[in-house]
């Protein structure tokens, strides 16, 4: 009995080891310079345009790089990118940065940082080209990127369902349901820009995969795929809607 029940034990803990491996695979490296380059950004922005509405004057945001579709069409491609670091007034600011703290942090550490770059940039582009896609608004702000760290967790949560429901995977779902409906209900926010993001997120995630765990059958499929929307978007873009 004594030795059953110290095997059992030692497999335990093998378990809870591993587990721990999974979720601390790297360090919130990335994480703290894209806070550090949306608070940078947003300073300059309110400091040039000091006087005249600094981050909330139109004039400021294009000379940052908001997404403005017109300018898009025109060539200025790099707006789907510039968005995410961009910021609308401080509550916008304070909002984003404690999101990306909190989720960018957790993503960061479960698939790493190299992987996390990757999958935070990606979320932005693919939340303003569905922005793009569906409204004429200017629009900016990291929450795109952050969605697409919703979006890491619950491919994580699909590969690991058990480690996901014992770190908060409940509250998880809840708090993107809630910010998905109070997309919806409140005018003057950019859903469709948190809807591509979550999907980019997702879509990134399952090409990068975790740290370890490689699986180039899940890998392959899915960035094809993720290829052929984007450029099948870009095209919709460019040639059909406008």
């Amino acid at each position: 009995v004594e030795k059953l029940r110290g095997l059992t034990l030692n497999v335990e803990i093998q378990k809870a080891k591993k587990e721990q491996e999974l979720l601390q695979s790297g360090k919130p490296i990335f994480t703290y310079i894209f806070m550090g380059l949306q608070i940078l950004v947003f300073l300059l922005m309110e400091y040039i345009g000091r006087g005249y509405g600094g981050s909330q004057n139109i004039m400021i945001l294009d000379i940052f790089g908001a997404k403005i579709n017109s300018r898009i069409l025109a060539g200025e491609w790099w707006r789907f990118i510039t968005p995410m670091f961009l910021h609308i007034g401080f509550l916008h600011l304070f909002m984003n940065s404690l999101s990306l703290y909190y989720l960018g942090g957790e993503v960061e550490k479960i698939f790493g940082s190299i992987r996390f770059f990757f999958i935070y940039l990606f979320s932005g582009f693919f939340g303003t080209l569905l922005s793009f896609l569906t409204n004429t608004s200017i629009s900016a702000g990291a929450s795109g990127a952050i969605f697409g760290c919703f979006g890491a967790l619950l491919y994580f949560g699909l590969t690991h369902p058990r480690t996901f429901q014992r770190m908060a995977g409940r509250s998880i779902l809840t708090l993107l349901v809630v910010n998905l409906i109070f997309g919806f209900v409140y005018p003057g926010i950019d859903n469709a820009g948190h809807i591509g993001g979550l999907i980019g997120g997702f879509l990134a995630s399952s090409i990068a995969q975790l740290p370890k765990q490689n699986n180039w059958k899940v890998q392959v499929p899915f960035l094809l795929f993720t290829i052929a929307l984007t450029l099948f978007a870009l095209y919709l873009g460019f040639n059909v809607i406008y």
